[in-house]
């Protein structure tokens, strides 16, 4: 039996494997250096994949309306039904909150030192263009959430009222309709003494109280929604506070630079004064020790010839 050699084959794996690991390596890299980027042209960027959740968020509030339209106006709701608006639901609060994440990464990336050095090159225009979006998008945020909360509250208070006429229609006098249990009034007086009709009224009666109880907990479920889109809209309101100040810190530094550059100008033409003062009068003093020069010399040249011709 012969032995066939692997080692070629093993290390033709291990070189691939080395290079999946190095394109992985360098993908990574790119992503960080994506989630980096604090300039105007990345920061638009972010923009846009913030708009498109929030496209995909609109339509899944109107595609929610729909479907509690549907179920409003169906004699019968099916479990099926009710847990896919349920789904949709649970899916609009989920995206809700991860959008809310991406606006507060967005608002918070001015806040981190590496953005702070970048602001030294950011100019004041493009910081008002970043905060105008931010703005923005909280703005187109917070009018889905309250379009998807007035839905989930009117559909409540629709369905609330229905089920209480539906009570009421349920609550016969003549019966007493529980879960367990049906109790019949046999009066020999009542027109519906046969038992074979009785049965079936009170069979019906129980099904329809099952119903009741099932659209009761569903209502149960929206208000438990209904609250959660309460406390994100109470986060909401803390966002824009922290970004309102955030624009007034920018506004505060711009001005303080604005001051800073103005002094440094005076700074530099006093400086400018002072330098031609202090010029001015080296070239007086050259002068005066020229002219001393001189005279000393004419009068070193004076004493000399007088004592040669003496």
């Amino acid at each position: 039996m012969t032995v066939r050699d692997r080692l070629p084959e093993f290390e033709a794996k291990r070189d691939q494997y080395e290079r999946e690991s190095m394109r992985g390596k360098k993908g990574k890299k790119s992503k960080k250096e994506e989630e980096d980027d604090l300039s105007l042209p990345g920061f638009l960027e972010k923009v846009k994949v913030v708009e498109g959740k929030l496209a995909l968020l609109k339509a899944d509030v109107s595609e929610l309306k729909k479907q509690q339209n549907t179920l409003y106006c169906a004699p019968q709701v099916s479990d099926a039904d009710f847990q896919k608006m349920e789904t949709l639901a649970e899916r609009i609060m989920s995206s809700s909150i991860g959008i809310r994440k991406d606006i507060e990464l967005l608002s918070s990336a001015g806040s981190d030192p590496k953005s702070q050095k970048k602001g030294l090159i950011l100019s004041n225009a493009e910081q008002r263009v970043q905060s105008m979006q931010i703005d923005r998008l909280s703005h187109e945020l917070r009018t889905v959430m309250n379009d998807f909360r007035g839905s989930q509250a009117s559909y409540l208070e629709r369905t609330k009222a229905r089920l209480n006429k539906q009570r009421q229609i349920v609550g016969d006098p003549q019966y007493d309709v529980n879960t367990n249990s049906v109790n019949l009034d046999l009066n020999v007086q009542n027109p519906r003494m046969f038992v074979d009709s009785y049965f079936e009224e009170s069979e019906r009666a129980v099904s329809e109280l099952q119903d009741l109880q099932e659209r009761e907990k569903e209502l149960n479920d929206l208000e438990s929604q209904i609250h959660e889109v309460n406390m994100l809209f109470k986060e909401m309101h803390g966002l824009v506070q922290d970004q309102g100040k955030m624009v007034d810190n920018i506004e505060k530094h711009v001005e303080q630079a604005v001051n800073e550059v103005q002094s440094g100008n005076e700074q530099l033409l006093e400086a400018k004064k002072s330098q031609c003062a202090a010029r001015r009068k080296k070239i007086i003093c050259f002068s005066i020790l020229i002219t001393v020069i001189v005279i000393a010399v004419v009068i070193i040249v004076i004493f000399m010839v007088t004592n040669n011709s003496e």
